[in-house]
């Protein structure tokens, strides 16, 4: 900068910029205005602001600044506002960010602190995952709607879990959602799972949009703002594409970008397979005939993890076997066998509903889930959050 000049930075909401400005008479730099008031009105939607002035200097005026959804910051006041007050007649929707500097002598100081508010329709949400599968359903237990549905129970700690005698600690375990023995059918399934939106208001429901083979995506599922995955259950053969959006009262947000999977894009069978029963079942008795692996390597998954109140555990194996699945604390203590029986081929899910062999609600902190199968074992860790 030239002599005679002085530089403020000024920090928030992740952004960094500087402001450069003439020094006339050695004019003192103003402090940063306090306790900035930001309310979202509608009809006629506007925002509406309010300050006190900074603790230093006397400042004559205050320039607004804005930054929408963490992007570019830009300033709203041409001329500086002469009062501690300003309204936004025209915001737009998402999350919209607000700060307020104070100009004393023609010498502007740092910005105040940013205050942000929620806008219209929700955001698109976020981390969208698409998992193709094919799975095996025993008949005497759930299907997988009606796993997903189980799965939004509440957390541990609120009021319906206190007021629900099968979330008390006194309540019998839980049995697994589903344990296949023996040959079953296999479904394809295509499971999907996303986070609630990172700007704009809440949503109070998602909906689950399918497109095959490039064709129009249609509505698929709508579901409540509690859950946070899907599964798509009998797809259709085809390559399968997916996003989901958020909505309120406000309408319907953007989608998320479309996540596609070809996993079920009609091809025969490998050789050595059972094409009758699917991809993932081998004629096999024990697990261990013809050196072929019984538990592939990184199978073993849990969602949600970190998890409250339970986590549904899901591993795939390519054969039958014994197979056997622990739940051990850090110190390697047992805490819970979930299953310790001959499964079939395909993948299975069973669900911890984080507590021990006696029923009593375990303390939060991490764990580990072991599958031993025939010879094989694949552990993974998983945290439960009070």
């Amino acid at each position: 900068l030239p002599p005679g000049s002085l530089a403020a930075v000024a920090r928030g909401g992740g952004n960094v910029w500087w402001n450069a400005f003439g020094d006339p008479g050695g004019a003192a730099l103003p402090g940063a205005p306090q306790s900035l008031l930001v309310t979202a009105l509608s009809s006629p939607a506007r925002v509406e602001m309010a300050w006190s002035p900074p603790a230093s200097g006397t400042p004559q005026s205050y320039h607004v600044y804005r930054s929408r959804n963490e992007g570019p910051v830009a300033r709203l006041t041409f001329p500086p506002v002469t009062q501690a007050t300003f309204t936004d007649g025209v915001p737009p929707d998402g999350t919209v960010c607000y700060a307020v500097s104070a100009v004393d002598g023609g010498v502007e100081g740092p910005l105040s602190e940013w205050v942000c508010v929620a806008r219209g329709a929700p955001g698109a949400p976020s981390g969208l995952t698409v998992t193709a599968d094919e799975i095996v359903v025993d008949p005497r237990h759930r299907t997988p709607h009606a796993l997903e549905s189980s799965s939004r129970s509440a957390p541990r700690g609120s009021a319906k879990a206190a007021a629900d005698p099968q979330h008390s600690p006194s309540a019998a375990p839980d049995t697994p959602e589903r344990i296949t023995a023996g040959p079953l059918p296999t479904h394809r399934v295509v499971e999907l799972e996303w986070q609630r939106p990172i700007f704009g208001l809440a949503p109070t429901r998602y909906t689950v949009y399918r497109s095959i083979d490039g064709a129009a995506s249609v509505p698929v599922a709508v579901l409540p703002s509690t859950a946070k995955s899907h599964v798509d259950f009998d797809v259709p053969i085809g390559t399968l594409c997916y996003t989901v959006t958020a909505s309120n009262g406000y309408g319907e947000g953007p989608p998320t970008a479309q996540e596609c999977t070809s996993a079920f894009v009609s091809a025969p069978a490998p050789a050595g397979e059972n094409a009758s029963s699917g991809a993932f079942e081998r004629r096999a008795r024990d697990g261990a005939v013809h050196g072929v692996r019984v538990l592939p390597p990184h199978s073993l998954r849990a969602f949600p993890n970190p998890f409250n109140p339970h986590t549904r555990i899901r591993f795939r194996l390519l054969s039958a076997a014994q197979v056997r699945v622990d739940v051990h604390d850090v110190r390697g203590r047992l805490i819970r066998r979930l299953v310790d029986a001959p499964l079939g081929a395909g993948t299975h899910v069973l669900r911890w509903n984080g507590r021990d062999a006696r029923g009593a609600d375990v303390s939060s902190g991490a764990y580990w889930v072991s599958v031993q199968a025939g010879a094989q074992r694949e552990t993974l860790r998983v945290v439960l959050l009070q």
